[in-house]
């Protein structure tokens, strides 16, 4: 996810785990361009981490996601505001079901 909030623009992951859904804390990343990279595999004890800029910002553990697989994704804005405008740009989308892809 990404917002703008008290000026500042910020990302944060969301991942799907029995019982509902959890999250990493929001982080603060300049008005730039930023890799954001998720590594996780389904299973009953799952590790979920975010990495912006290459950098490790926080790992979830002990998830149980094993019903769960990731079979799309959605990259622009959800539940914006009316008032919301402006231009979200990705130059590149890339994914891989081994090792992290890096910066």
């Amino acid at each position: 996810q990404y917002r703008l909030s008290s000026g500042a623009y910020q990302v944060r992951a969301v991942v799907q785990r029995s019982g509902g859904t959890t999250s990493t804390s929001w982080y603060t990343i300049t008005n730039a361009a930023h890799p954001v990279e998720i590594a996780w595999q389904s299973a009953s004890s799952a590790a979920f981490s975010l990495y912006v800029d290459g950098a490790l910002k926080q790992t979830l553990s002990s998830l149980n996601t094993s019903a769960y697989t990731l079979d799309s994704v959605r990259l622009g804005p959800s539940s914006i505001s009316s008032k919301s405008s402006g231009t979200e740009y990705f130059d590149a989308f890339v994914s891989t079901r081994t090792t992290l892809i890096g910066p």
